[in-house]
């Protein structure tokens, strides 16, 4: 269609047009066909009909981009809930580590203070020991 369209545009290609309708217009078999109205504006038809496809090519070609960045825009939008689940994901893993060490910390607290309790009651034990003798 461009080939046409710009076949129809171009000045130069439009004189030819216009030479070989005037040379069709003389050759014996035309004479005898009294239409010459309809060939004179056979030109301007094309040119109206191809302005009609150019347009909605036009049209065409604006839908299909707002098709293609309405697209874009969804599956921008997918991959940015999928980056904010992972990292949902990562911050509750951490979350459950945190206090998975904190409680191992507390156990360990506890562990450490109850040796040292058992130590002093030894020691006191050991001391009433050395002093009853």
């Amino acid at each position: 269609f461009d080939a046409f369209w710009d076949l129809l545009l171009s000045m130069q290609k439009q004189d030819e047009f216009d030479e070989m309708i005037y040379q069709i217009t003389l050759l014996p078999e035309f004479a005898a066909i009294s239409k010459p109205k309809e060939l004179t504006r056979f030109k301007t038809s094309l040119i109206e009909s191809g302005e009609k496809v150019y347009k909605s090519n036009l049209t065409l070609v604006a839908q299909l981009r707002s098709f293609i960045s309405e697209k874009h825009l969804l599956e921008n939008k997918r991959i940015k809930e999928l980056i904010a689940c992972s990292v949902a994901f990562m911050v509750g893993l951490m979350s459950i580590s945190i206090m998975k060490i904190w409680a191992w910390m507390e156990m360990e607290k506890y562990s450490t203070i109850r040796e040292i309790k058992r130590l002093e009651l030894q020691v006191v034990t050991l001391r009433e020991h050395v002093q009853k003798r």
